[in-house]
């Protein structure tokens, strides 16, 4: 609230340069191809100076061809590979992870939940096999607070690099306009060249 506040006395009128930008990056956020998105991104992003790291973490949301895993899904398995068990705890050290402010709780507890499913889960979440979370169940917060997370025998050969999560991770999830989807060709992230590619799943 004090940061907000703080942010009052520099208000500015919007403009038609900044709104001509937003809907140009809204046009490559729908789209069904993520490569408008990266041509998008190479305009000057200025009017809007915290649009360009945002659509970059946004990038980093598709599964890696390195491992097969997001940036999140890495990040969480890494937190629970370094002793971090307690669902909340992970979701507020997640946050001290990121370089712009990307997900939040609910959305962290999802990824938690779709790492401890599949035929090949990567985490499971004692003392029930997956994470029991609002708003998709009821459950008390005595009984949320003493859920704890550990890596599975797969989801410690994914994070060690022994196995490739791309055959083991079922998809069926959206990113902006994009049907991230197993069984079809499907958007990955190329760390290295910092691109999308289009490879089987």
């Amino acid at each position: 609230g004090d940061q907000m506040a703080s942010l009052f006395d520099g208000r500015q009128a919007v403009t038609e340069t900044q709104l001509q930008l937003a809907n140009a990056g809204w046009r490559g956020f729908r789209s069904a191809n993520p490569k408008d998105l990266e041509s998008f991104m190479e305009s000057e992003l200025s009017p809007l100076p915290f649009l360009g790291a945002a659509l970059s973490r946004y990038l980093e949301e598709f599964p890696w061809t390195s491992d097969g895993l997001t940036r999140t899904e890495r990040q969480i398995m890494s937190l629970v590979s370094d002793g971090v068990s307690a669902p909340g705890k992970i979701f507020l050290d997640n946050m001290g992870l990121e370089t712009a402010m990307y997900i939040g709780d609910w959305g962290t507890y999802s990824r938690i939940e779709h790492l401890c499913g599949g035929q090949h889960p990567m985490l499971r979440c004692g003392p029930y096999d997956t994470i029991h979370r609002p708003p998709s169940m009821s459950i008390s917060q005595e009984e949320f607070i003493a859920q704890r997370l550990s890596l599975t025998a797969v989801g410690e050969r994914v994070l060690s690099g022994q196995v490739d999560a791309a055959g083991l991770i079922e998809r069926d999830e959206w990113l902006g306009g994009v049907h991230l989807l197993s069984g079809r060709p499907i958007w990955t992230w190329d760390i290295c060249s910092k691109q999308l590619k289009l490879s089987e799943s």
